[in-house]
């Protein structure tokens, strides 16, 4: 896409974060999933690391390479009309380098935002001290900056999940959320709370935009959520665990009373082509298809040139065989690889 393209869609993420109206946040863990819930028109949409992790044979205390985690919000954001959050939670060492190539890579793939967490990365169920997570949030805003990319950095404390004795989680997060934002956080997600009265007092005590995940059913309904000032509800892996419960349901029903009559809500093999397929640039294309003769007229004598000047030239030739992105549909493999150059991590892989 063209920086303008990524540009717009990061306003759209920032005003849906400030405009006071709080919205959902899906998360999707592949093309297909994205696409369908871009469908419906969610403001943004991120990607899930524990639902990749999950969906490529990884436990969550396993590891998972932080170019699978931009892998797929590379191939999500290329082919999107909406903002992509890229979720890299655990997605990245205790490395500065590796942080600030990591958000290079994102912002090349064309995502709008980054999820990062104060969580231990290294296999240890703890929370790094405040001052590391500061230093990997300002390296995060001085890579964006760096960039001219306004990125969207949403800093997850685990606080609540990792409650230290002698220590108010409230507090803990009100503390941190203050430095995060400080350092350049735009808004502040904090994992482990759904009820709705933690949820009032974590939105008052946070100087700013935050989020919460619902990680499991709820009877709180949105509408209170909305009343609770919190900015996002983000639903993580929700979806995905969701979409399996009923998998099992629907194969144990196959096999309890052999019926196939509850498979008539699936999406047809011709919607999910269409879905994986998509470009936004097909759109512009598609439009300029229905022209009318007319119009066509009168688009070739504003194009008219001089035959000294009809021959195009290479690069004309290769931007008009290119995708939106400008890279002639080249496989996002090859577009990380050339864009940001990320270390061999196979011996020094990252946890979720």
């Amino acid at each position: 896409m063209s920086t303008d393209q990524q540009l717009e869609k990061i306003k759209v993420f920032r005003e849906a974060l400030e405009s006071g109206e709080t919205f959902i946040l899906p998360e999707a863990w592949d093309v297909a999933s994205a696409r369908v819930l871009g469908e419906l028109k969610f403001p943004v949409i991120g990607t899930s690391a524990a639902s990749i992790a999950w969906v490529n044979g990884y436990s969550t205390k396993e590891y998972i390479k932080l170019e699978d985690l931009l892998m797929v919000a590379a191939r999500i954001a290329r082919r999107s009309t909406y903002p992509v959050n890229a979720d890299l939670v655990g997605g990245l060492t205790f490395s500065i380098e590796q942080m600030h190539r990591g958000i290079q890579a994102a912002i090349a793939v064309g995502c709008s935002g980054i999820m990062l967490s104060d969580a231990s990365r290294n296999g240890k169920s703890n929370i790094m001290p405040v001052e590391t997570m500061v230093e990997h949030i300002k390296v995060a805003r001085k890579a964006a900056d760096n960039a001219s990319i306004p990125l969207v950095i949403t800093a997850c404390t685990d606080t609540f999940l990792h409650e230290e004795k002698g220590h108010s989680p409230l507090q803990d997060v009100s503390e941190r959320a203050v430095a995060y934002y400080a350092a350049g956080a735009d808004c502040i997600h904090v994992s482990g709370i759904q009820h709705i009265h933690i949820v009032e007092n974590v939105a008052r005590n946070i100087p700013g935009p935050a989020s919460i995940r619902i990680s499991i059913a709820t009877k709180t309904n949105m509408k209170a959520y909305k009343e609770s000032g919190i900015a996002c509800v983000n639903v993580g892996s929700s979806l995905l665990r969701s979409l399996l419960g009923n998998l099992r349901l629907k194969a144990d029903e196959l096999l309890t009373f052999g019926q196939f009559d509850h498979l008539d809500r699936a999406v047809t093999p011709d919607e999910l082509e269409k879905l994986v397929t998509y470009r936004p640039s097909q759109a512009a294309k598609s439009a300029e298809a229905e022209k009318s003769p007319e119009d066509e007229k009168v688009t070739e004598k504003v194009s008219e040139k001089p035959p000294e000047k009809a021959a195009k030239s290479e690069e004309v030739v290769q931007s008009e065989n290119s995708d939106e992105s400008g890279r002639s549909d080249e496989p996002e493999e090859l577009l990380l690889e050339k864009t940001v150059p990320l270390e061999d991590t196979s011996h020094k892989s990252v946890s979720i």
